[in-house]
């Protein structure tokens, strides 16, 4: 069966959607397979056409997490906001920036 392009993109941002939300509730060894491909609407066996493992898909949950965060870090630095000047956001951003650059191949 085909399906219209983009169909499998689309499928792919809900897969990470439940995923991230999952984690946050119940952290990462509480989330299961089943639990999330079962609240995206989908069936385990649709999970592997978009990840070989579990750890792919923490890995690409965290990635598209730290994105989001580092878009608002640079909206903030065009228009910072009061919390922008605080120490704490400056904290946050180096913790996440350490961990973006642990998860990037070193050559």
């Amino acid at each position: 069966m085909r399906y219209e392009k983009g169909r499998k993109d689309t499928t792919h941002d809900r897969i990470l959607e439940v995923a991230a939300r999952k984690f946050r509730q119940a952290g990462i060894a509480g989330s299961g397979l089943a639990g999330i491909m079962s609240e995206a609407g989908l069936t385990n066996g649709a999970f592997y056409a978009h990840f070989s493992s579990k750890s792919e898909m923490v890995e690409k949950s965290l990635e598209r997490a730290t994105d989001e965060q580092w878009q608002q870090f640079e909206k903030e630095i065009v228009t910072p906001s009061r919390d922008a000047l605080q120490p704490r956001f400056f904290l946050r951003f180096r913790v996440r920036s350490r961990i973006r650059g642990a998860s990037t191949p070193r050559a």
